[in-house]
């Protein structure tokens, strides 16, 4: 998928977890995660059948290669078993990017979004050299939020019956952002 010289994603280890970059190969097992959490997965992976996937996984590479995105997939560090993805795209006129990440369904509840995600956050305020990094979620998902407000995110604002969820209907989003200040203030806590 990469060509040869290309920029290729970093891998990156935390205590139980490892980020890295997804390729052709990951497919087939991302789809399946995917496919029982089509809802939970969707703003950070739109295409949920294999043969959408590759191109959006090239895609990903190729932003990643022009130094304007990221995106790694999260498997545990003890058995290599993918569960989930984040990801990053920067928006470098205004200096800032926005953040999605996703965990599948059966491995939410220990603690592997706030690891991978704060891992991410730290490694792109220093890569992009951005200033601020953004991101959002449905009122309807609670827990997302209490994963940014751990690793230091304030919350920003809700837009009231801003995104429709199908079989539910309208939903509010919840805005976060930290700037790098702030992330610096964060991260000087936890050493």
């Amino acid at each position: 998928m990469t060509t040869q010289g290309a920029a290729t994603p970093p891998t990156m280890q935390t205590a139980r977890l490892r980020l890295r970059p997804l390729s052709a190969a990951d497919v087939p097992g991302l789809t399946a995660l995917v496919e029982g959490d089509r809802a939970a997965a969707a703003d950070l992976l739109p295409f949920f059948s294999e043969p959408g996937m590759v191109p959006y996984l090239e895609h990903q590479q190729m932003l990643f290669e022009e130094h304007a995105g990221i995106l790694l997939g999260v498997e545990t560090a003890a058995d290599r078993q993918l569960c989930g993805a984040l990801g990053l795209r920067c928006d470098f006129p205004n200096r800032q990017a926005e953040v999605r990440f996703w965990i599948a369904d059966g491995f939410r509840h220990h603690g592997y979004a706030t690891e991978a995600l704060r891992c991410l956050v730290g490694y792109s305020f220093g890569y992009f050299r951005i200033n601020r990094i953004h991101t959002s979620h449905l009122a309807s998902q609670p827990a997302a939020g209490r994963v940014l407000e751990k690793i230091g995110f304030p919350r920003e604002g809700r837009r009231r019956e801003h995104r429709f969820v199908a079989g539910r209907g309208l939903d509010d989003v919840i805005d976060y952002g930290i700037l790098l200040h702030e992330w610096a203030e964060v991260a000087h806590r936890e050493t």
